[in-house]
């Protein structure tokens, strides 16, 4: 007894260039059932076609019905309506410009190549076409020099080369990877349990990464990067409402915190515990939870990836689309072999390496969107990103900035606008000149000032008052301003009169 396969879905004609892999697969369709009369054949297309596919038969034949006309006529009448033979000189055209995308393995791109060259009509050439469209299509610059200095080289033996090297890079980036990602899932699985250990490991983690970046930190926030460049160089603490820094870098709210830390006490067991689980938070959960208080909601969409509906924090801060290991296994189904290896290094807002499993390919449903895109899989379960390269296809834009709120500062100057003056300047005096007998006990002071969080240096100022040095009588040195020329000419003064001494001890004996 012969088994028949009975399913041939309908051919989409909204994809047309879809019809020769449909045409392929009525061929075997028709081998797998036995089907070899010509006939019958047409019966069978006309009825798994689908309703939309036999209108456009009826109309290529009319004014024939198509039970009149054989099947090769009906194929090759639905292959030049569907699949017209393109210009060949527009093919080789296109076969020419394509070179290895970002994130593209070279198993994909050789077979974009093969692809792009059916309809060239290469002939014999082929074989050469492909490998030297491939050799000048790389984008590893090292890769490119290996292959151009093998003489005869063939494409069985360029393609060989460059998997190899592409699976190399990706096996001595997964041996450099640094440990320290993977020491925080290892804290969070033992439990506190083991608080002193996680501790130690923390305070050699901290001095690893204080090794690791010698930069002087940013006194406005505390960032990485020189405080000419920060971006909060006009912002207002919120702690001590000065201008100039953040709160995160405040050095008066620092000076509180050490004060208070002195005088606390409490268990150094439960105190090493609650680090390691606040700096576990801190790692883990800064970007998904801790913001969210400072900024306005995560924006989220709900994308459909191989069928399954996956929400997606849309970051136009990341340059590709992230998906975690976790959530790669569900809409994958488990099927890891299908990752290409990820060429490049990728590093997260702080600097630190993310470990990179692979690429892949998933299919995306999003609004009127439907069809393939490139996805990156890292290690570990976290929140998934829909980074700037699916903005595009998606249709997704960024919203310019259309209306601007007035702040508290202009509230008030609208409200109590009598009371300013628009010709009214800031006043900057320059700095007097010092004793040199006194000037290194001034810098010491002045260094000691700032140590304690009482003095803040700036780089650049509108107002600028000089200082006056008085000697103690223990010969320290107390800085006092002069802001009798500066800051004092702008300000009320107090009209109550200050009573004589005689008329006070008048007043107290009598």
């Amino acid at each position: 007894m012969t088994s028949h396969v009975s399913h041939m879905e309908e051919f989409d004609v909204s994809n047309p260039a879809g019809w020769e892999e449909y045409a392929e697969r009525l061929e075997f369709y028709f081998a797998a059932n036995g089907i070899r009369d010509a006939q019958r054949k047409l019966a069978v297309l006309c009825s798994v076609c689908g309703p939309k596919t036999y209108s456009v038969i009826r109309s290529l034949t009319s004014p024939q019905s198509p039970a009149s006309m054989s099947f090769t006529e009906v194929m090759k009448l639905l292959q030049e309506h569907f699949a017209p033979k393109p210009s060949e000189i527009y093919c080789r055209f296109q076969y020419q410009r394509r070179f290895q995308q970002q994130g593209e393995g070279i198993a994909n791109y050789v077979a974009e190549l093969r692809r792009l060259a059916q309809h060239c009509n290469f002939g014999e050439t082929l074989e050469s076409r492909l490998r030297d469209q491939l050799v000048c299509g790389l984008r590893d610059e090292m890769l490119q020099k290996q292959l151009l200095s093998i003489k005869d080289l063939t494409l069985a033996t360029a393609i060989d080369r460059a998997v190899s090297a592409e699976a190399a890079v990706a096996q001595v980036m997964e041996m450099r990877a640094p440990t320290t990602v993977e020491s925080y899932d290892v804290k969070r699985l033992a439990g506190s349990s083991n608080s002193r250990n996680n501790s130690q490991r923390t305070r050699r983690r901290r001095s690893m990464e204080t090794i690791a970046q010698p930069c002087k930190p940013c006194h406005r926030c505390g960032g990485q990067h020189s405080p000419r460049t920060c971006r909060f160089k006009s912002a207002v603490c919120n702690y001590c409402k000065k201008v100039g820094h953040i709160e995160r870098a405040c050095r008066a709210k620092q000076q509180t915190n050490r004060a208070s830390r002195g005088a606390a006490t409490g268990d150094r067991n439960e105190m090493n515990c609650l680090s390691a689980k606040l700096e576990e938070y801190r790692i883990n959960k800064t970007v998904c939870h801790a913001l969210n208080s400072l900024t306005s909601p995560v924006p989220r969409a709900l994308v459909k990836l191989n069928g399954i509906t996956v929400e997606m924090e849309v970051d136009s801060g990341a340059a590709f689309t992230v998906l975690s290991e976790y959530t790669f296994n569900k809409v994958a189904w488990g099927k890891q072999a299908q990752l290409e290896a990820f060429p490049q290094r990728l590093q997260d807002f702080q600097g630190r390496k993310i470990h990179v499993l692979g690429t892949a390919s998933v299919l995306v449903e999003y609004g009127t969107y439907h069809g393939r895109l490139m996805v990156l899989v890292v290690k570990g379960q976290r929140c998934s990103l829909l980074g700037r390269n699916w903005f595009k296809p998606l249709g997704i834009r960024l919203a310019g900035v259309y209306q601007l709120n007035s702040g508290p500062i202009e509230a008030l100057l609208d409200e109590y606008c009598d009371l300013f003056s628009e010709n009214i300047s800031a006043v900057k005096m320059s700095a007097r000149k010092v004793p040199f007998a006194l000037r290194d006990r001034i810098s010491e002071e002045l260094d000691r000032l700032v140590r304690q969080g009482i003095l803040e240096p700036v780089e650049y100022t509108d107002w600028a008052t000089p200082i006056v040095p008085v000697i103690k009588e223990d010969g320290g040195i107390r800085i006092c301003g002069d802001y009798k020329c500066t800051v004092n000419k702008a300000l009320k003064k107090d009209l109550y009169q200050i009573p004589a001494v005689k008329k006070s001890n008048f007043e107290v004996t009598s």
